[in-house]
């Protein structure tokens, strides 16, 4: 099912972009920039501490989200799995 959910969300995205998602990934790039200026100490630990904050909130936003409609119905998740991006 993930398989197919992959090659679904591929073939949207080439064949028409959706435009909310360009918002998303520059709310994204923003964030990011945020935690480099506010992580960028040199130190490994930081940068740890940096992939974490940012990569977190999106990737259980995204599980809950998966997981919530899954346990609905099987082709909800699977729903979510094609329209909702994930980083």
């Amino acid at each position: 099912m993930n398989l197919l959910a992959i090659l679904a969300a591929l073939g949207l995205e080439q064949w028409r972009a959706f435009g909310w998602r360009v918002a998303l990934e520059r709310a994204f790039v923003r964030y990011a920039r945020r935690l480099e200026r506010s992580f960028n100490g040199g130190r490994a630990e930081q940068g740890v501490m940096a992939a974490v904050a940012a990569m977190a909130p999106p990737v259980l936003v995204a599980a809950i989200g998966y997981w919530l409609l899954a346990g609905v119905h099987p082709l909800l998740g699977f729903a979510w799995n094609v329209l909702v991006p994930t980083p």
